[in-house]
């Protein structure tokens, strides 16, 4: 079956709620930016409009939209299938074609550390290696407080 990545400045709309779709469907597992809940719908259309990302598509077989996939300019991919739509090939097949339009001598992918499907997706390809865990530290409300109030380094 044939598969396009159409960048999401060409299907606008779609994109809009294709990524709202992923958005909504990703388990909490799998978020690293994102806490559950926290994204609204105004705030998701102002982040497709802004498009971050070196590049941004919606992956398509035959007629369907099946995912998204993108290249940041640190050659970080992301990518997500719509859950029925999962564990069909089409994340490893649309992550080949991004590297091939976007040659590089190496790429980088960022994965929740209890996302264990997207652990084994990105250890199946052949060269690949951890370089780095990440940690969040949270100093609690106070500190938050302090900040939003214009506080650069509370106590």
């Amino acid at each position: 079956m044939t598969m396009q990545l159409v960048s999401t400045f060409d299907c606008r709309e779609d994109a809009e709620a294709i990524l709202w779709q992923l958005l909504l469907e990703r388990p909490a597992i799998a978020n690293i930016s994102n806490e559950p809940g926290t994204v609204t719908l105004e705030s998701h259309r102002n982040h497709v409009l802004y498009h971050p990302h070196r590049e941004w598509c919606l992956i398509k077989v035959a007629h369907a939209w099946v995912g998204a996939i993108y290249i940041t300019h640190q050659n970080e991919l992301g990518i997500g299938i719509l859950k029925r739509r999962q564990r069909q090939g089409y994340a490893r097949r649309a992550i080949d074609m991004m590297m091939d339009r976007h040659p590089a001598k190496y790429y980088l992918a960022n994965v929740a550390p209890g996302n264990y499907p997207s652990h084994r997706m990105w250890e199946s390809f052949t060269h690949h290696a951890i370089i780095q865990l990440s940690y969040r530290i949270e100093r609690g409300e106070s500190h938050a407080k302090a900040i939003d109030e214009g506080g650069a380094n509370p106590a």
